[in-house]
């Protein structure tokens, strides 16, 4: 598969597909969007599957929600189990991803805007929104991780993310995961 055959994408088998065939029970947990038909694709192939929202632009849609999700799963026990939770992480609009309380890196973007802000001469603010983002992906993790600590269970945690950022980084001045 390479970027320019993405249609192989709906054809191929998935991390989710290779876990059922070992014999897990698999679970889908997102916090973004079902409209992604190569996401919803993979998640129907899960034994089950959440979607706890439909819009990057939705304000109060934290990962930390997803957590009574991750806990209801791991009750059920199974004797291996693959949890994927897709999170919004730090998806633009950066000041939607934290809670009032993770605004720590000033100044800040706060409440609505439209594009006209993301403009090189707002790099600074722009930064510190996406650190208090990174912030809070911080905490979340710290909640999935103690999540699994609590079990009596043998458990591993991967964290990937699913692509780069760009805030002005470059010459070209490209901005969020736009790039060559």
């Amino acid at each position: 598969t390479t970027p320019h055959d993405f249609e192989q994408y709906y054809t191929r088998k998935s991390l989710v597909d290779a876990y059922k065939e070992a014999g897990f029970n698999t679970y889908w947990i997102a916090n973004q969007s079902v409209e992604n038909g190569f996401v919803k694709r993979i998640a129907d192939d899960a034994d089950d599957y959440f979607f706890s929202t439909v819009d990057y632009d939705a304000d109060a849609s934290y990962d930390e929600n997803l957590i009574p999700h991750l806990q209801e799963a791991l009750e059920k026990n199974h004797q291996k189990t693959l949890i994927v939770l897709h999170t919004l992480g730090s998806h633009f609009k950066y000041n939607f991803r934290y809670p009032p309380e993770f605004n720590v890196f000033k100044p800040s973007i706060e409440g609505n805007f439209d594009t006209s802000f993301q403009n090189p001469k707002n790099r600074e603010i722009l930064i510190n929104t996406y650190d208090n983002s990174i912030l809070y992906t911080d905490f979340f993790l710290s909640n999935v991780i103690q999540t699994l600590d609590s079990l009596d269970a043998v458990s591993s945690l991967v964290y990937v993310s699913d692509h780069g950022e760009n805030i002005y980084d470059t010459e070209e001045k490209i901005i969020l995961h736009g790039g060559r």
